[in-house]
């Protein structure tokens, strides 16, 4: 195990004089030595030009026991190393020429992108027009999908009332504007995490149900320290991962079309995704034509501090992610699990520990509730 920071030989140096001497010595691949990059949330970019160098898979701080027994399960002791086979990569996936294709693809409108949901922004207008009860129930009563969804989701435990809901109208009446434009958006936007790749279901529906926590604990943030920022909160929250479907989707047609040799590893797909999406992201909100705060909160939502002027919106979002993950909604086992108050974020908002830790029990039981609807 090497971490990626350390003094006089940084882990990325190591493990490419580890890879030099095997190489100039003809050492078998089943007898090089398991590599296993240990980085901090900060250094995660690092970590695929680490995997390009060739190591075998990465962790990131803090972690657990139970991860690293994964990790040597699946990395030690592999069947075709006991067998002593040598297992046949192909090609090596080289990331920076894929990311610079899939920019080029992108450039050149030869990547179809996601569609903003028609509905959302039509609700959203109608509400900064001020429009009446009878017009937003007209609206949404015109798409059974989403007038369905929102008197399930009236008559959950979350929102139930004593007599049961049958129609819009009811619906909204018992839910308010505000929760039903937020149902609105997690209804008609969770069609974007659906792709047709059966082998990238697993990862799209971990992605939703991150960026849904990520949403209400966003609101919930608002709510409790930033209320000039909620009425577009829980949608900041909801989109602010929108860059990991652009990626999957071109990753996924260009393995298709056998643009690559070989396989990419689980590892190096997450790494690839977990360091790009965030420009990839801006692109699509500019070409929706979305505010500039959504740009900025796509591109600096890990990272608020590398922001010339960070936003409330920012400061909103980066939190509300950490408090998805510690409620357990997190992409991965390596996601970012930084301790929710230990942040300047928190500081800036003056949210105490213990509203945190509130925040993030409201989230887990607004997801419990809302399971087998949005979820």
């Amino acid at each position: 195990m090497l971490d990626i920071s350390m003094p006089d030989l940084a882990g990325h140096e190591v493990l490419a004089r580890i890879r030099s001497f095997e190489g100039a010595r003809n050492i078998s691949e089943s007898r090089r030595a398991v590599v296993v990059m240990v980085t901090s949330h900060a250094d995660r970019e690092n970590i695929v030009s680490c995997l390009q160098q060739g190591c075998n898979d990465y962790i990131v701080k803090p972690f657990s026991l139970e991860t690293i027994r994964d990790k040597m399960s699946r990395l030690k002791f592999r069947d075709d190393a006991a067998a002593g086979k040598k297992k046949s990569t192909g090609t090596p996936i080289k990331i920076d020429d894929l990311i610079r294709e899939v920019t080029e693809q992108f450039e050149r409108d030869e990547i179809a992108l996601p569609s903003s949901p028609r509905l959302t922004m039509a609700f959203r207008q109608m509400i900064l027009d001020g429009a009446g009860f009878k017009e937003i129930s007209d609206l949404l009563r015109g798409d059974a999908a989403v007038a369905t969804e929102l008197i399930r989701t009236s008559n959950s435990a979350l929102y139930r009332g004593v007599e049961e809901n049958r129609t819009v109208e009811q619906a909204i009446a018992r839910l308010g504007t505000g929760v039903t434009e937020q149902i609105v958006a997690a209804i008609c936007h969770r069609a974007l995490f659906v792709q047709n790749q059966k082998s990238n279901t697993n990862l799209l529906k971990q992605l939703w149900r991150h960026s849904l926590a990520t949403a209400h604990a966003c609101d919930l943030i608002a709510e409790a320290a930033a209320p000039d920022i909620r009425e577009e909160a829980f949608t900041m929250g909801l989109l602010h991962d929108v860059g990991w479907l652009l990626l999957i989707q071109a990753l996924s047609e260009l393995e298709l079309k056998k643009r690559f040799q070989g396989a990419m590893s689980n590892a190096a797909r997450i790494a690839m995704l977990e360091a790009h999406h965030g420009d990839f992201g801006a692109r699509i909100f500019e070409k929706w034509g979305f505010d500039e705060k959504y740009q900025q909160i796509s591109r600096f939502h890990h990272h608020p501090d590398r922001a010339e002027a960070p936003s409330n919106e920012l400061l909103a979002v980066h939190l509300a992610n950490r408090v998805a993950v510690a409620a357990g909604f997190g992409l991965n086992e390596n996601s970012d699990a930084g301790s929710m108050e230990n942040t300047d974020t928190a500081s800036h908002l003056g949210l105490s520990p213990e509203t945190l830790e509130r925040i993030r029990t409201q989230v887990e039981e607004r997801m419990a509730a809302l399971e087998g609807i949005q979820v």
